[in-house]
């Protein structure tokens, strides 16, 4: 009890924020990736977020045979309500049920619609060789601090992302 709620504790108070900063820097680094992968007039547009334009995006993953798993929204455009609150009212009002996620990194107005990465991997997720057996997953380990009586607490997480096909992408918002 005594080594808990002194290790222990350290170890809560030092590990609280992981999960949130393990999601902001593998939604920055999946960012990253989708403003890799080359745009065409096929699967893209530069208008803004509108019910024309959420209806081109469904169109092409209709003709492309791939049904669509989610949205990326960047941060609102100055001269809108917000580009992922449009995004859910149309997508609502087409009766559609797809996950739309604010996402920091990506143009202002912009909304990037995923395909089903079983179908067509619009980004593919890579990790590093690890010695430890399972899916790579946050390791947080504790070590003693040399000449030191104090315990320092670490956090490791190999994952990375890569552009993928194209064809499960439909970009709105970016030229």
């Amino acid at each position: 009890r005594q080594v808990f709620s002194t290790l222990g504790g350290a170890l809560v108070a030092a590990t609280s924020g992981l999960a949130r900063e393990i999601i902001a820097l593998e939604t920055g680094l999946a960012v990253e990736a989708l403003q890799a992968v080359a745009l065409t007039s096929a699967n893209s547009t530069a208008l803004g977020i509108s019910e024309s334009t959420a209806c081109a995006a469904l169109d092409y993953f209709d003709s492309q045979h791939i049904p669509p798993a989610g949205v990326l929204c960047g941060p609102e455009d100055t001269d809108t309500t917000g580009s992922s609150l449009v995004l859910r009212r149309i997508l609502t009002q087409a009766g559609v049920q797809l996950p739309v996620i604010h996402a920091a990194g990506l143009p202002a107005g912009s909304a990037f619609f995923i395909g089903n990465p079983a179908a067509r991997p619009a980004l593919i997720r890579l990790h590093e060789p690890d010695a430890m057996p399972g899916i790579p997953a946050p390791t947080v380990g504790w070590q003693r601090v040399p000449r030191s009586q104090a315990y320092g607490y670490y956090a490791r997480h190999c994952v990375g992302y890569a552009p993928g096909d194209s064809r499960g992408l439909y970009v709105v918002g970016v030229a």
